[in-house]
């Protein structure tokens, strides 16, 4: 877990203790949100997609500026 996502869980401390504790305990509908939304360092390490993912927004952000600058040389 890197840096950012242990920040993260610190400073959400007290909403991760009420989702963990009070609505992923529960059964129902309430507890079927509460452990979708269930706060914790994550046991499989990255999501596989994450680099690509990561490649394809650099290059639409890349691009957007020949797209939709003013005076683009494409247009």
């Amino acid at each position: 877990m890197n840096h950012i996502q242990r920040a993260w869980l610190i400073a959400l401390r007290p909403v991760t203790s009420f989702v963990n504790e009070n609505l992923a305990k529960r059964s129902g509908l309430i507890g079927r949100i509460g452990r979708f939304y269930s706060f914790g360092p994550r046991e499989f390490g990255y999501h596989p997609s994450s680099k690509l993912l990561a490649y394809v927004n650099h290059i639409v952000v890349h691009n957007m500026a020949f797209l939709f600058h003013k005076y683009s040389m494409i247009k």
